[in-house]
C-alpha cells in the first residue's frame, strides 16, 4: 500500500466507503512504529538506518513463514494477530505505546506524508483535515480551533503540546495559534485525541489533546531547502541542515513567512497580515544503548496584527510584536523490554507587546516510570510547573501579575483481563494548584477486541479547567468540570477498507459566566453536549486512496440571568463533512483534492447579538511533480469554489476578515 495515497473523490463515493469497513488513516499513512515511552520523538537505543531497515524488511519478506517457524513458543504467543490498521501504535492516550486496537479513545493520527499531501502551510491548516476538530480562521493572523465544541480564539478546553511542551496560555486559557509555528517537513506526526485526556495530562485537557511530535535528529541528517509564494501565502522559506558525529546527531533550521491580509469591504482597511522569523536546533545523544538525551531550542520573532481593519487616521493600526523562546532537555532510559523511565525539563517564554502586554515564563519538570508485570501495564509519575504571568490591557485598566504553581502526580494501570481480547484501564491525575487548590481527574476505559479486525471501546472520564489570569481579575472562581461518556467501534474486515464510529455525551458544570461583560466572573453555568464522529478510508488500488469523515455536534448551555458565557454560544458547526482523494498519476506525479463543508454558525455575542456566519463548501487542490528523487515542484490552490467567505466573528481582540481563495507554488530540495 502506498502510504501517500488518501482522500475522497465525491460525496456519494465517500458515504459508501464509510458504510463499508476500511483502512484507518491512523494506520494507512504510518510508516514506522513508535518507541515505548510517551516521549515519542526519542529513539531509546541505537537503531538501523532507514536503508538498513528497508533491506531488513525485504529479507524478512523473502524468508516469509520461515521466520515464524524459527520463533520460540513465547515469541509466537506475542506475535501481533490484529489487522494492519488496528496494530498502529498510539502514544498520547496513555503516555505509553499501545496498539490502536487496545486504545479506548477517539484518536486520529496525521503523518508527515499526510501533512505534505494536504498542501497546508501551518498547523491550523493541517487540523482542517482531522475529524471532530472545529477550525475557523478569524482573520489572516488569528484562528479559532477547538474539539467537540465551545470554539473561540482561545478555546479553553483544548490542551496542545509540541514535543512535550504545553503551549496552552494560562493567562488567556487557550492557544495563540498565530504565534506557534512548526517546520512541517520535520513533523513526524500529530496525534489528536478527541475527549478528555486529563487523567494523564492534567488540568485543561478537557475536550481533547493535540500532540505534535517532531522527528528525531537521526531522521533529518543532510540538508533540506524549500521556498515559494503566492497571492495569500506571499512568501515562505525553510532551510535545515543536520548530521551525526558518533552517537550524537543534530540539526539546525531557520524559517520565514509573510502572508497577505484578509478581505474587508471599503472603507475599512485590513491590517491583519502576520510576519514571522524562526530558528532552532535539536541534538539527540545516545551515550549507551539504554539512554537517549535530547536538547532542543526554538526561537520565534514576528508580528501578528490582530486589530484587523482600522480606518486611518481615525483608528490606530495596532500591531503586536511577539516572540517565543523554548528550551527543552529530555533524558529517557530503557531498562529492559518491559521497563523504562523518562524525565523532561523545559522553559517556555511567550511574550507580546502592542495594544496589550503579555509575558509568561514557565518552568516545567515531568518524570514518569513505566513497567509491565504479568497482566498489568503501569505508568506513574509526577510533575511540577511554575508559570510567572504578566498581563496589562491597552486601556490601562488592568495591570496583572501572578504566579501559578502546580505540583501533580498520576498513576494508570492497563489490565489485561482476557489475553488479546479484553482490557481495562484505570487511572487518575491529581493536581495541587495555587488557583483552585486540588483537582482529581480519574478515568475508566475499556477495550474489547472480539476478533483481530474489530475493536469496541468505552470510557468515562472527569476533567477540570482552571480559570485564567484574566478570569481572576476581581476574584478567584472555582474550576470548571466535565464528566464525559464515550463509546466507539473500529472495524477493518479487509486490508483495503476501514471505518470507525465514536459517540459521546458530556455534562459540564461550574462554567464561568461574566456579569454584564465587566470581568466579574462566577461559576454560574452548565452545559450538555453530545455528538457523533464517523470516518473511514478506502484503497481503490495501489495508486488511488479515498478518505471521508462526518461529524455531528449539539451544545446546550444554560447560564444564570445577567451572566454571559466566557465562550460564544453557537460558535461550533453542527455538521461538518470532509472528503479527500489522493491519486498517484505516475511514479513522480501526485494529485490531491480535498473538499470541506461547514454548517452555518449563529454566534451569540454580548456586544452585537447573534452574528450569523453562512455555511460554505470549499476545496483545496495540490499537484506535485518530482523530476528527480530529491527535487519536488508543487502548485496548491486553497479555499477554492466559494469565493470570499467569513469563518468566524470578532473574538479576543481579533477583528474578523474574510478568507480569500489562494494559489501558491513551492519548490523543495533535499540531500
Amino acid at each position: 500500500m502506498d502510504n501517500g495515497m488518501r482522500g475522497s473523490f465525491t460525496l456519494a463515493t465517500a458515504l459508501v466507503c464509510l458504510l463499508l469497513p476500511g483502512v484507518t488513516a491512523a494506520q494507512q499513512f504510518t510508516t514506522a512504529p513508535s518507541p515505548p515511552a510517551y516521549y515519542t520523538a526519542l529513539a531509546l537505543q541505537d537503531g538501523p538506518t532507514e536503508q538498513q531497515a528497508e533491506a531488513a524488511v525485504g529479507k524478512e519478506d523473502e524468508k516469509g513463514d520461515l521466520d515464524f517457524l524459527d520463533k520460540s513458543l513465547s515469541e509466537i504467543s506475542q506475535t501481533q494477530v490484529t489487522s494492519p490498521a488496528l496494530s498502529s501504535e498510539i502514544d498520547t492516550v496513555s503516555r505509553t505505546t499501545q496498539p490502536l486496537a487496545r486504545t479506548a479513545a477517539a484518536v486520529y493520527v496525521v503523518t508527515n506524508e499526510m501533512i505534505k499531501r494536504s498542501g497546508a502551510r501551518n498547523i491550523p491548516e493541517v487540523l482542517r483535515t482531522v475529524p471532530g476538530v472545529q477550525v475557523a480562521r478569524i482573520n489572516a493572523s488569528a484562528w479559532a480551533i477547538s474539539i467537540r465544541g465551545f470554539n473561540s480564539h482561545f478555546a479553553k478546553d483544548l490542551l496542545v503540546q509540541i514535543d512535550g511542551v504545553a503551549i496552552y496560555s494560562p493567562t488567556h486559557s487557550g492557544v495563540f495559534w498565530e504565534r506557534e509555528y512548526v517546520m512541517l517537513e520535520d513533523v513526524d506526526r500529530i496525534e489528536v485525541i478527541r475527549g478528555p485526556g486529563a487523567a494523564v495530562w492534567g488540568v485543561n485537557a478537557v475536550n481533547g489533546v493535540i500532540n505534535i511530535v517532531t522527528k528525531s535528529s537521526k531522521d533529518t541528517k543532510g540538508a533540506y531547502v524549500d521556498g515559494g509564494g503566492g497571492n495569500e501565502h506571499l512568501q515562505f522559506g525553510h532551510i535545515r541542515v543536520g548530521g551525526q558525529v558518533g552517537n550524537l546527531s543534530w540539526r539546525m533550521y531557520g524559517m520565514n513567512m509573510r502572508d497577505e491580509t484578509g478581505y474587508m469591504w471599503l472603507p475599512y482597511i485590513a491590517e491583519d497580515a502576520p510576519r514571522m522569523n524562526q530558528g532552532g536546533f535539536r541534538a539527540d545523544w545516545t551515550p549507551t544503548r539504554s539512554d537517549t538525551i535530547t536538547i532542543q531550542g526554538d526561537f520565534y520573532r514576528g508580528k501578528d496584527n490582530l486589530n484587523a481593519y482600522p480606518v486611518e487616521p481615525y483608528w490606530p493600526a495596532y500591531r503586536m510584536n511577539c516572540g517565543t523562546t523554548t528550551l527543552l532537555t529530555r533524558w529517557a532510559r530503557q531498562i529492559d523490554e518491559d521497563t523504562d523511565w523518562a524525565m523532561q525539563l523545559y522553559y517556555w517564554n511567550p511574550f507580546a507587546d502592542g495594544y496589550n502586554v503579555n509575558n509568561v515564563s514557565t518552568f516545567d519538570l515531568d518524570w514518569q516510570y513505566h513497567f509491565k508485570r504479568g497482566r498489568h501495564d503501569v505508568v506513574w509519575g509526577f510533575g511540577y510547573r511554575n508559570a510567572n504571568e504578566l498581563w496589562a490591557d491597552g486601556g490601562g485598566s488592568y495591570n496583572l501579575h501572578d504566579t501559578e504553581q502546580i505540583p501533580s502526580y498520576f498513576v494508570q494501570d492497563t489490565i489485561t483481563l482476557v489475553e488479546d481480547r479484553f482490557f481495562v484501564t484505570l487511572g487518575s491525575k491529581f493536581d495541587h494548584n495555587s488557583v483552585t487548590d486540588f483537582e482529581y481527574q480519574p478515568t475508566v476505559r475499556v477495550a474489547w477486541t472480539p476478533d483481530e479486525r474489530t475493536s469496541i471501546w468505552g470510557a468515562i472520564s472527569r476533567a477540570a479547567r482552571t480559570p485564567s489570569l484574566i478570569e481572576r481579575i476581581t476574584m478567584t472562581p472555582n474550576a470548571e468540570h466535565v464528566l464525559s461518556y464515550e463509546a466507539g467501534i473500529r472495524r477493518q474486515p479487509n486490508d483495503r477498507l476501514f471505518w470507525e464510529l465514536a459517540t459521546f455525551f458530556s455534562r459540564y458544570d461550574g462554567l464561568l459566566g461574566d456579569q454584564s461583560y465587566d470581568r466579574v466572573y462566577g461559576n454560574v453555568g452548565r452545559a450538555d453536549s453530545y455528538g457523533v464522529e464517523l470516518n473511514g478510508t478506502y484503497e481503490v488500488n495501489e495508486r488511488w486512496h479515498l478518505t471521508a469523515w462526518y461529524t455531528f455536534l449539539v451544545e446546550n448551555p444554560e447560564f444564570l440571568a445577567g451572566y454571559s458565557p466566557t465562550f460564544y454560544v453557537g460558535s461550533s458547526p453542527r455538521n461538518q463533512v470532509y472528503l479527500q482523494s489522493s491519486w498517484d498519476l505516475g511514479s513522480n506525479i501526485s494529485l490531491d483534492a480535498m473538499f470541506r463543508y461547514t454548517d452555518m454558525l449563529a454566534i451569540e455575542t454580548p456586544w452585537a447579538g447573534v452574528q450569523k456566519i453562512p455555511n460554505y463548501f470549499t476545496a483545496d487542490i495540490r499537484l506535485a511533480w518530482r523530476p528527480r528523487t530529491n527535487w519536488e515542484l508543487s502548485v496548491v490552490g486553497q479555499n477554492l469554489l466559494c469565493g470570499n467567505h467569513a469563518e468566524f466573528t470578532y473574538d479576543g481582540g481579533s477583528w474578523a476578515t474574510e478568507v480569500e481563495p489562494g494559489v501558491y507554488g513551492m519548490i523543495s530540495w533535499q540531500y
